[in-house]
């Protein structure tokens, strides 16, 4: 009797769906329910003997089920190697338009996919125009990021129009980096009571200001040797340091910069 009661209650645990005919069996522990809207309200409405039909792909309808399992993976156990899946499983979402399609129909609440809806990163300044030009189909270092990023924010976010960027260059044997920077100054004008932070000044206004002065905060990449090499600090190194720098605003710009730096190596990612 206690065998039997034990099958009744594994055979519980499991749902059967039909994607398209083809039946997928689930267990109702699978993540996917706490990431898709609409089989989280099949599974509270509908009775365990019924077998929802779902107008889904079955490839595609698979390939979701396993994608949620690895999220759950990868947030409960993260490790270099479901660092590498997660990754590689994004990159196979983002291009597959069925994926993308079998995701809306089934209501998933899934972070990545906002990302086709924003602007692809650009931006026009000279100094990063090598950059500019790979930006959608190289990945970089992440100093080259840095710097990208830095410029990009400068000219598309409000917040950092009246910022003054200057870059050190060296040289770089390795050609590890597009950029070659080793170093970034960012300069912050002291304003007077007539314009606030933030805003970008009329040249009617700077020539009005007394006493101009600015502020300075110098953000260091790495180290220019004699034979021309950089040794470059790691990512890890760059985000302690930021916590030094003297300039309110120039942290803020930082730990913006930091929200977009994962795109250095994955181009899916490259997103404002």
């Amino acid at each position: 009797m206690a065998a039997i009661q034990e099958k009744v209650f594994k055979t519980s645990k499991i749902k059967d769906f039909s994607a398209r005919g083809t039946i997928v069996s689930l267990n109702v522990d699978s993540n996917i329910f706490s990431i898709s809207k609409m089989l989280e309200a099949v599974l509270e409405r509908w009775s365990m003997d019924d077998v929802p039909y779902l107008d889904i792909e079955p490839a595609s309808f698979n390939f979701l089920i396993d994608y949620c399992k690895l999220i759950k993976e990868y947030q409960s156990f993260p490790s270099n190697l479901n660092n590498l899946l997660m990754k590689d499983f994004d990159e196979i979402l983002l291009k597959n338009p069925q994926y993308i399609f079998g995701a809306k129909y089934l209501e998933m609440d899934i972070e990545l996919l906002e990302y086709l809806e924003k602007d692809n990163w650009n931006c026009q300044d000279p100094k990063v125009a090598a950059l500019n030009e790979c930006v959608k189909d190289k990945k970089w270092h992440y100093v080259d990021c840095f710097m990208y990023l830095a410029f990009m924010l400068k000219e598309k976010d409000e917040r950092f129009n009246d910022l003054w960027i200057i870059p050190k260059i060296g040289g770089d044997t390795s050609k590890s980096t597009i950029s070659k920077c080793i170093s970034l100054k960012f300069c912050w004008p002291i304003y007077n009571s007539s314009v606030e932070p933030g805003m970008k000044p009329s040249p009617q206004q700077i020539k009005e200001w007394e006493g101009w002065r600015d502020e300075e905060d110098k953000l260091v990449f790495g180290q220019n040797f004699q034979d021309y090499s950089i040794s470059y600090r790691t990512l890890e190194e760059i985000r302690m340091s930021i916590h030094r720098l003297k300039h309110p605003r120039s942290k803020e710009l930082c730990e913006e910069i930091l929200n977009y730096i994962p795109g250095y190596d994955n181009i899916l990612l490259r997103k404002l």
